[in-house]
């Protein structure tokens, strides 16, 4: 049965009978006289059964074989005979009892001679040929089909081997049951909606399924399950076959708390999701897929390809890949896991020429996802092996998220040709970190990073972090603060507790060459030495000339363009190259109340596009936050967005602005969500129910224009400050300024 895709494809029903691969059953109820009858170690199934299963000639009916089992006990066998004809409407065979570790019980096809044989039952599913391509695939959602075996809790211990199965719904059905000792040899299928079928309440311990292999099926092949743990799965072909419209297929999937999988030898190949045609839908269906929860999977010597979705769709933890081979799938390795101190390693395997086959998402060699709320962002190191691709149109990793690691160690790239860049995709490309090394480069030494770190209290931090070396940086505590913080690129980031509490978190660094090492970080939490909630305080006062100015928190860096510089106690900047950057922090973003404080004059307000006087406001598709600015005509505005398009802008609009004199500019927004401007403490404009969180852009602040240059801004600013978590005014009849 160890066939290659190539030789998979050529397979029909017409096959089947030359290989052996169909016979036929008969069923009749078993009675527990039955199964007295067989005094000996061993019994006989035949398909016109009709006996007490002691000899070939009183051969019994398929469904008894639940009370054979029970009959023959440990070390016994029963022999599924397979030249007595074709085995059809039979009822499943209920399995309540097994052998020992010791002594499981043997149920193998065999012929008259007792000789291995491949007894295949026809079941109650639609009959289905595979098609010659995917073209030609057809939905399976309603081809049903009955169950083979049917297993208890007291099942276990057995050995399944020599049998084929044609037209079946499932065959090996364990759901909601624990057992230990399954083995699965030699069993081949062709049409079945389930394999190895397990559930979210199935416990298997030490179970071997090899060379079980087959065609066509709509849901899954082998699925490992529930609690299931200590599996093997080794030489298993399995064919998708391109069913669809069963939710999706997946050639071996293991979900909820499954662990320690090996898969050796074998493929997966043409799982097909359409989605009913719809192209703006995500097309699923994967070769190997593992959840969160998922861990301890290895996977040698495998091959994946031809899916519609992931050769390789992987979530777990400690999972190792190793001389594999992903071919023709949209994500060729999708890798959601190596969320903590382990990186999902990839060593000696292949990624070949990605194809997209329809629905959104773009095809990729390497596919990982960024981090969120929650979850830190993958990792991957990828040792050996090598990407190639024969059309340029796929991407070498995509990064969907911040704060993806990825290393290359000795991999062979020469396939992918001349490239920009490795990776493409969503997320700040700061924050990714895609290295690529050699294991005979030296590594890193040390860890330069401050072990002390002060935060402000209800303020987000971000440390940089440096190494004796490029690194690649992950969180690998897991302890209660790990929750706060995260690593995005080079950059520890994260929410700091009450005023005077103290957190203790470990960093790793890894190198060129791939060997990590650790740092402990301790971030101490100060209360804030202006006010609760200010997260920027500037004030451009120092001797004429001076190109710098701090920011009394101690959290940001203020940075001069350009020939921009302070006079009379203000930084003037100009429309060109004469600028003020702050770079991005979290504490720009306005999830809830806010205050933004400042002043400012104009040389002349009047200008053609407007003035941009403060912004956080990208150019780049979905990256528009919000701008204080003047209009052609002179007036004051206040622009935002909650989603960063230039299609869904807010704007509160104030009155025409005099050149060469100071204003005093606030923003604020109160609980209930409204935004207020106001002019000199007057209350000039607002906004209610507009408390969605407005887009933190992932720009720096700049004073004069955006980040792209344009709409600069000519005159000077005395100060700026923002406060997070207040609204400072929030009246319609002002303040006192």
């Amino acid at each position: 049965m160890n066939r290659s895709p190539r030789e998979s494809e050529k397979i029909d029903r017409t096959d089947l009978s030359r290989r052996s691969f169909l016979v036929g059953a008969a069923s009749l109820a078993a009675s527990p006289a039955l199964a007295q009858a067989v005094s000996g170690s061993t019994a006989f199934v035949s398909p016109d059964g009709e006996g007490d299963g002691v000899s070939p000639e009183n051969a019994a009916p398929f469904a008894a074989l639940g009370e054979l089992i029970r009959a023959v006990g440990p070390g016994g066998t029963i022999y599924i005979l397979a030249d007595r004809g074709e085995y059809r409407d039979w009822d499943t065979a209920i399995i309540d009892a097994g052998g020992t570790a010791l002594a499981p019980v043997n149920i193998r096809g065999v012929d008259s001679g007792l000789r291995p044989g491949n007894p295949v039952f026809f079941g109650s599913r639609t009959p289905w040929t595979r098609p010659i391509d995917e073209g030609a695939a057809l939905n399976a959602a309603e081809f049903g089909g009955n169950t083979a075996f049917e297993f208890t809790h007291n099942a276990g211990h057995l050995h399944f081997s020599d049998m084929s199965f044609s037209d079946v719904g499932r065959i090996f059905n364990f759901a909601g049951q624990r057992a230990r000792g399954i083995t699965i040899e030699d069993i081949a299928f062709l049409n079945v909606r389930d394999g190895f079928f397990t559930d979210e309440n199935s416990e298997l311990e030490d179970v071997v399924l090899r060379r079980f292999s087959g065609v066509g099926f709509s849901k899954k092949g082998i699925r490992m399950h529930g609690r299931s743990h200590g599996w093997l799965v080794e030489g298993c072909d399995l064919d998708s076959g391109w069913q669809f419209g069963d939710n999706f297929s997946v050639g071996i999937e293991l979900n909820h708390e499954a662990h320690d999988l090996t898969i050796r030898g074998g493929y997966t190949i043409n799982g097909l999701d359409t989605q009913d045609g719809d192209q703006e839908k995500y097309w699923n269906a994967d070769g190997v897929a593992a959840e969160r929860g998922n861990y301890n999977v290895q996977i040698i010597d495998h091959k994946s390809s031809g899916h519609s979705d992931a050769g390789y769709d992987l979530k777990s933890e400690n999972t190792r890949l190793v001389r594999c081979i992903s071919s023709d799938n949209k994500r060729n390795y999708r890798i959601w896991g190596g969320i903590g101190r382990d990186p999902t390693q990839l060593t000696d395997c292949q990624s070949l020429n990605p194809r997209t086959r329809g629905g959104i998402g773009a095809s990729a060699h390497l596919w990982l996802p960024g981090a969120d709320d929650d979850i830190p962002a993958a990792s991957v190191i990828f040792t050996g092996g090598a990407l190639k691709d024969s059309s340029p149109g796929s991407t070498a990793v995509y990064t969907d998220g911040d704060g993806v690691t990825v290393h290359f160690i000795d991999a062979d790239m020469l396939g992918l040709g001349h490239r920009e860049s490795l990776f493409e995709g969503e997320g700040d490309s700061g924050s990714q970190m895609i290295i690529v090394g050699s294991a005979s480069e030296p590594g890193l030494t040390g860890i330069a990073t401050k072990k002390d770190i002060t935060a402000i209290e209800g303020l987000s931090i971000a440390v940089p972090l440096v190494a004796d070396g490029p690194a690649s940086w992950r969180l690998i505590d897991d302890g209660p603060a790990a929750g706060r913080f995260q690593v995005l690129g080079d950059r520890l980031k994260g929410a700091a507790g009450m005023s005077g509490t103290k957190d203790t978190l470990i960093v790793q660094a890894r190198g060129r060459n791939g060997i990590a090492i650790t740092s402990s970080l301790t971030v101490s939490v100060a209360q804030n030495p202006i006010a609760q909630g200010v997260a920027l305080a500037v004030s451009f006062s120092g001797p004429d000339g001076t190109k710098s100015a701090i920011d009394r928190t101690g959290l940001n860096p203020v940075q001069f363009a350009g020939d921009a510089s302070i006079q009379d106690g203000a930084v003037e900047f100009s429309r060109g190259d004469d600028f003020i950057t702050i770079p991005d922090s979290d504490n720009f973003s306005f999830e809830g109340p806010f205050t933004l404080d400042t002043e400012f004059m104009l040389d002349d307000p009047l200008k053609e596009g407007g003035q941009d006087v403060l912004s956080h406001w990208g150019d780049a598709s979905r990256q528009r936050g919000y701008m204080i600015r003047a209009g052609e005509d002179g007036a004051l505005a206040f622009v935002w967005t909650y989603d960063g398009s230039d299609k869904n802008m807010s704007v509160i609009n104030g009155p025409i602005l005099e050149a060469k004199r100071y204003y005093r500019i606030r923003i604020d927004r109160d609980t209930a969500g409204t935004v207020r401007l106001y002019v000199d403490g007057q209350m000039v404009g607002s906004m209610p129910g507009s408390s969605a969180p407005i887009l933190n852009s992932a720009v720096a602040l700049r004073i004069s224009g955006r980040e792209s240059g344009k709409y600069g801004a000519n005159g000077r600013m005395r100060s700026l400050t923002i406060t997070k978590g207040y609204a400072l005014a929030g009246s319609d009849a002002g303040y006192q300024p």
